[in-house]
């Protein structure tokens, strides 16, 4: 029996650590927008929101967007799961952003291209996926309060994502531009916060 404890106390070290890298994870995606939008006006001296939060590759603090993307798709890819499916919903989550990554958004002012296409089909798969296995996923593994917020973030994005696709959809129809706006950037907390 005592032989057994040095293992249990390992393993208890183990899931209070994961449960700490996710908390970190989560943290640093729902402060990832607020600091990038800080970060724009410390750095060019002016306040002027971005249309997207893609939009900050382009900016002065561009690196942080970057590097926190990052951060977040190497969490997915190493992320240990409890099922098979989750862990192909955690490989595609993680490959997706990987792709928003290295297929960034068109800067302002240029015409749509195959890059900003697939960049877009990428980032609407990672919060596709990421409402999958927040709702298939993660509320199956949790009880009480902890299932129920799952579920409606899951919920919560899809929604999200149907009202960002209904604003592309019409503003493309009218002959005008997504970037004309920071609707998409507003949604894109939204969903990160859900997150």
């Amino acid at each position: 029996m005592t032989t057994l404890l040095p293992y249990f106390a390992q393993f208890r070290t183990r899931i209070i650590d994961h449960r700490y890298a996710c908390i970190s994870i989560g943290s640093m995606a729902i402060l990832m927008p607020f600091v990038l939008i800080a970060g724009d006006i410390f750095m060019e001296g002016k306040m002027q929101l971005q249309p997207s939060l893609s939009h900050y590759y382009y900016t002065k603090i561009g690196g942080l967007f970057v590097a926190c993307l990052l951060l977040f798709s190497c969490f997915l890819l190493l992320d240990q799961t409890a099922t098979p499916r989750e862990k192909a919903w955690t490989l595609f989550a993680s490959i997706c952003g990987f792709g928003t990554v290295a297929l960034p958004t068109m800067p302002i002012g240029s015409k749509l291209d195959f890059v900003y296409t697939l960049h877009l089909i990428f980032a609407l798969s990672l919060f596709i996926s990421m409402a999958v296995l927040a709702i298939r996923h993660y509320a199956k593994r949790s009880t009480g309060s902890i299932r129920q917020y799952f579920h409606w973030a899951g919920y919560g994005l899809l929604i999200s994502l149907a009202g960002l696709i209904a604003f592309f959809v019409v503003v493309t129809l009218s002959g005008g531009h997504t970037v004309d706006s920071n609707v998409v950037l507003y949604i894109e907390i939204i969903m990160i916060a859900l997150l």
